[in-house]
């Protein structure tokens, strides 16, 4: 975790997540900014989407890609809300471009 405030292009696979993770990531302080977030295979339970837009916010480059890929059995109302939240964020910028999958499917 201490190198983590330092991070600029993030990419992971096998990512488990909970209902703290937004706001875990949203209170950390960060050094630097970040320009590409991109992570692969996310389980786990759902997070405040908010939360972790404000991190995306708080903590972003000139310009950010986004791009996460949840696992099939990941609560898919959650994914549906996760994307409508970061779209909405993503269409008021040009210089963010957002990539979301289900179980394998762009959505």
């Amino acid at each position: 975790m201490a190198f983590l405030p330092n991070i600029q292009d993030f990419s992971m696979d096998g990512i488990k997540v909970n209902a703290n993770t937004g706001h875990a990531l949203s209170n950390m302080k960060f050094n630097a900014k970040l320009y590409s977030f991109r992570i692969w295979g996310i389980c786990g339970q759902p997070f405040n989407s908010n939360e972790f837009l404000k991190y995306c916010i708080a903590n972003r480059d000139e310009s950010l890609d986004l791009t996460f890929k949840f696992i099939e059995e990941f609560d898919a109302d959650f994914v549906i809300n996760f994307g409508e939240i970061l779209s909405d964020y993503t269409e008021s910028d040009e210089n963010v471009s957002f990539d979301l999958y289900h179980g394998g499917e762009k959505i």
